[in-house]
């Protein structure tokens, strides 16, 4: 997806959520899109290295047990802004300008990109989660577990694919599965994953500081970021 405008894109907050949504499947009336650059579309539904092992009891949404959840971020060796010394363009006419100065946007919709290890109970979504902005993984996880507080399912996206994750929420425990577009249509993928909700918590958090602590040791200067700081002194708070 895209944002509207760089006022928009500038604009970009991860959790301000609102009283609307994109429509509920089944549940209740049409909840409407209240979408803004960064902060993922999401649709809800119903009322209401990050590794964790799962220490509750075995709860669940649907059958099969929970297990676990594991996030973990692997540079794309490809992307520069990993290589020491980079100077990222944007500025006035596509000038160079200091990392510190980059908007929320740089981070959300195109730089420093990752590869996710991204395992919930003994389904493995890791190929989804190829060459994302590692920012932008982490505020999509943020919404959805923004979202659940209040409904019992969340559909959220990442800005530059159009898969579809879909939480659920049912008492102490999460699952998720994800729905593709392909050529024959939208088709719900075979990969259920599954785990407590305080362990999904808890990992949401954790992948916060994970991806921010990657961030500063590769672009030190990043952290006069003002953007980086709020996030890093706050945690989602700042967004």
């Amino acid at each position: 997806m895209h944002g509207d405008d760089l006022a928009g894109v500038l604009a970009a907050q991860a959790d301000g959520l609102t009283a609307h949504h994109d429509h509920a499947e089944g549940v209740g009336p049409a909840l409407h899109r209240d979408w803004r650059p960064g902060q993922h579309r999401r649709r809800a539904g119903g009322t209401g290295t990050a590794q964790q092992q799962a220490l509750g009891p075995d709860q669940r949404v649907g059958p099969g047990p929970q297990l676990m959840i594991a996030i973990r971020f692997e540079p794309v060796r490809s992307d520069p802004t990993w290589s020491p010394g980079w100077l990222p363009g944007g500025g006035p006419e596509l000038q160079p300008m200091a990392v510190e100065e980059l908007p929320p946007a740089a981070f959300i919709f195109g730089h420093f990109r990752v590869n996710v290890v991204f395992q919930i109970g003994d389904a493995d979504f890791s190929t989804s989660t190829e060459f994302v902005p590692v920012l932008d993984f982490v505020l999509m996880l943020r919404a959805a577990q923004n979202i659940l507080r209040t409904h019992s399912t969340a559909v959220v996206e990442l800005t530059d694919r159009q898969d579809e994750w879909r939480f659920a929420r049912n008492v102490d425990a999460i699952e998720l599965r994800t729905r593709v577009a392909t050529k024959d249509g939208w088709h719900f993928d075979s990969r259920i994953g599954r785990c407590p909700a305080e362990e999904f918590d808890l990992a949401v958090d954790t992948s916060l500081r994970d991806a921010l602590d990657m961030i500063f040791s590769h672009q030190p200067a990043a952290k006069d970021n003002p953007y980086l700081q709020g996030l890093h002194r706050t945690g989602f708070e700042a967004t």
